[in-house]
């Protein structure tokens, strides 16, 4: 596993036929995504007030209660990073070489963590790839539900979940619906396929 750098990215050798695949995100895409994750945000929210009222509130005002606004802050942030970089290990850990070649890339973009893993891989494989967060966190989220947390940490940390996994579901339908193939090249700007 190595930092991401462009100059990195390898690309497929021409004579092994691959060709351009159309799959990727637009600009427009990428838009809705961020702006539905801020709505969630706020709907999750919205939605914790509508069923729990003030005692919404109650479970992070008595966690936050004696420590400075800068600690709350940091736990906070530490809790966001360590979902994010658990989401990304998940993926990981399903590359062909489980991470531990440099075909494997992580990097930062725009504040979001992201994996590449810049090689051939098959269609199932990527496909399990892509799905896995999905697959593996939804249900520790619902049992997470059992546990006797507020109920602002609980509406925050599915919508973190379905704000971080909607970029892979998105990508899972493109891969499912776009043009058969057998193995894909992720080049970071583009792909390939044969």
């Amino acid at each position: 596993m190595r930092l991401f750098r462009i100059a990195a990215i390898r690309q497929p050798d021409a004579v092994d036929s691959w060709r351009a695949a159309p799959i990727g995100f637009s600009l427009t895409e990428i838009r809705i995504l961020s702006y539905a994750s801020i709505a969630l945000f706020f709907g999750v929210n919205a939605l914790g007030l509508l069923i729990w009222g003030s005692a919404y509130f109650e479970g992070f005002a008595s966690f936050a209660k004696g420590q400075s606004i800068a600690l709350t802050t940091a736990y906070v942030i530490a809790a966001l990073l360590a979902y994010h970089v658990m989401h990304e290990l998940i993926h990981i850990a399903l590359h062909p070489d489980r991470g531990l070649s440099d075909r494997t890339m992580i990097g930062v973009k725009a504040a979001a963590f992201f994996v590449i893993y810049n090689g051939e891989i098959s269609k199932e494989n990527l496909l399990r790839v892509v799905i896995a967060p999905f697959a593996v966190l939804t249900p520790l989220c619902a049992l997470a539900a059992l546990a006797p947390f507020s109920p602002i940490f609980l509406a925050n940390m599915f919508g973190l979940h379905l704000s971080a996994c909607a970029g892979d579901l998105l990508l899972y339908r493109k891969l499912k619906n776009g043009p058969e193939f057998a193995w894909m090249w992720n080049a970071y700007t583009s792909a390939y396929i044969k």
